[in-house]
């Protein structure tokens, strides 16, 4: 008899707990983002996969609002493209407020698949952000208060046409890296009780798609980081202190691959996928799914639909002949 009343007690909290969220989500939803976003002007955000494409564009984003960056990629010249672009936002912002002189722009080439190098090259940026502070000055401590992984490849081939060593890189470069980075990062996060860190993954680390095996997984994988870390964080007691957000976009137009069938598959720009992940950051939302009405249903539905009714969706969708021909642009970064 216990153990049944136990058990109805706990479906009854859940209960609760899931009515009361429901409610909060709504209210997320239906509240304009712009009215509860929150200041980054004196963030500094570390971004990787910096030097093209939607790394690019969310430091860009970031840039609007004030924030001082650090830039994260392996390839150097991009990595100046990159700085350039930002210092460019930079002087439009110097008239405007009063933070223009200590906002900062640094750039690090950094193979973030290496562990050591990450460790090595995160020690170094708070070395460099913290080298005109004495000791026993008033002046503040500064350290990465966002962080935003990004870098990532694709192949976009069959399991077995894949090599072994192809398979090992994505997931050192799109998921184990990720372990690295939060590592180095998140300590100072927790001490200052400030921080936030943004997980890119992707809509195939909600469902599964053609010749993704290898990708999907690390981004089923990054879905689950940031999930498990957000109840790590609270278990800490830093809830309302520490965020994370996953971004789960749809195919959008990236440096990462050539050959997609846009007729069947449209695609969005990077620039509306930074706008809206930076946008999701600021509001301290946990998620977002773009494009938003069509992915949230697939989401949503994918419990209550069987495998046979999963696969009939992506054949009508022809998505077979919008993948056929794909391959990953810069798959040997």
């Amino acid at each position: 008899m216990n153990s049944i009343l136990i058990g109805l007690n706990s479906i009854f909290k859940q209960l609760v707990a899931l009515i009361c969220n429901l409610f909060i989500g709504l209210f997320e939803w239906l509240v304009p983002r712009f009215l509860i976003a929150k200041d980054v002007s004196k963030d500094v955000v570390l971004i990787t996969g910096a030097g093209s494409g939607l790394g690019r564009q969310i430091a860009l984003e970031f840039s609007r609002q004030g924030s001082s960056l650090v830039l994260w990629d392996i390839n150097k010249e991009g990595l100046a493209e990159t700085k350039n672009l930002v210092e460019k936002e930079y002087e439009k912002l110097k008239d405007k407020d009063e933070e223009s002189g200590s906002r900062i722009c640094s750039m690090y080439v950094v193979d973030v698949s290496n562990k050591d190098i990450v460790k090595r090259m995160a020690a170094q940026v708070y070395q460099d952000l913290n080298n005109d502070r004495q000791i026993g000055s008033d002046k503040p401590e500064r350290y990465v208060s966002v962080l935003v992984n990004n870098a990532g490849i694709y192949y976009g081939s069959m399991l077995l046409d894949l090599t072994e060593e192809q398979i090992e890189r994505i997931f050192k470069i799109n998921i184990l890296s990720h372990f690295w980075t939060v590592r180095a990062f998140l300590p100072k996060m927790i001490e200052h009780e400030k921080g936030h860190i943004v997980e890119i993954a992707s809509q195939g680390g909600l469902i599964g798609m053609f010749k993704q095996v290898d990708y999907c997984s690390t981004k089923f994988a990054n879905v689950g980081f940031e999930e498990s870390l957000s109840i790590e964080l609270d278990y800490m007691g830093l809830r309302n202190k520490v965020h994370t957000t996953v971004v789960c976009p749809f195919f959008f137009a990236s440096n990462l691959f050539t050959g997609l069938d846009s007729s069947v598959t449209q695609l969005m720009t990077p620039e509306y996928v930074a706008r809206e992940a930076v946008l999701t950051m600021r509001c301290n939302h946990s998620r977002i799914i773009l494009p938003k009405f069509k992915g949230y249903i697939q989401y949503l539905g994918k419990p209550f639909l069987t495998r046979r009714a999963q696969l009939d969706i992506i054949w009508a969708e022809n998505m077979d002949k919008g993948l056929k021909n794909i391959k990953g642009q810069v798959a040997d970064m």
